[in-house]
């Protein structure tokens, strides 16, 4: 299945955000990255940046600085790809009646395919549109799935992106 750059922004950013919380052993401290399909290469990297469990990104204002953008889930100021599925998570896991999880799965998984369902669960039940995000369109620290070839970033705006799978990086 294709997304948009704004689902896999969001998805990136709930999966990084899920490997710092202690209570998913399976995910704790994890290096985690989506792989996906783009122009028939398969590729993984970094649809966000993180800092403090906050997706960032560089911007150079009008008086020509560089300033350190903070994309947040939450308050008057949180970025809508965000907020949502961080929103449709937390309802997620809290066993609501009107979700497909009765109970917390992501506390149970130990398998990355089963991880990958959960997460995809989430991400088609969190209402994320193209506009909900402001993070550039960057696959970073891009690497082709062969080992040929790395970039620090690619330039993905208007592709056709389809997620194939999630990998973990141990070096």
């Amino acid at each position: 299945m294709t997304y948009t750059i704004s689902k896999l922004q969001a998805l990136d950013f709930l999966l990084k955000r899920i490997t710092t919380e202690r209570d998913y052993p399976f995910l704790f401290n994890k290096n985690f990255k989506l792989v996906v399909e783009v122009n028939n290469n398969y590729w993984y990297g970094d649809f966000v940046r993180m800092e403090s469990n906050l997706p960032f990104q560089y911007h150079i204002d009008n008086m020509g600085d560089v300033e350190k953008v903070r994309f947040s889930p939450t308050g008057s100021n949180s970025t809508p790809a965000f907020s949502k599925i961080w929103t449709t998570f937390f309802k997620a896991t809290k066993g609501n009646d009107n979700y497909q999880f009765f109970s917390n799965p992501f506390k149970e998984i130990d398998d990355l395919s089963l991880l990958f369902e959960a997460l995809i669960s989430v991400l088609n039940s969190a209402d994320i549109q193209d506009e909900d995000s402001s993070v550039t369109p960057y696959l970073y620290n891009a690497n082709s799935l062969d080992g040929k070839y790395s970039m620090q970033f690619m330039n993905i705006a208007n592709e056709k992106i389809k997620l194939v799978s999630i990998i973990e990086i141990t070096n």
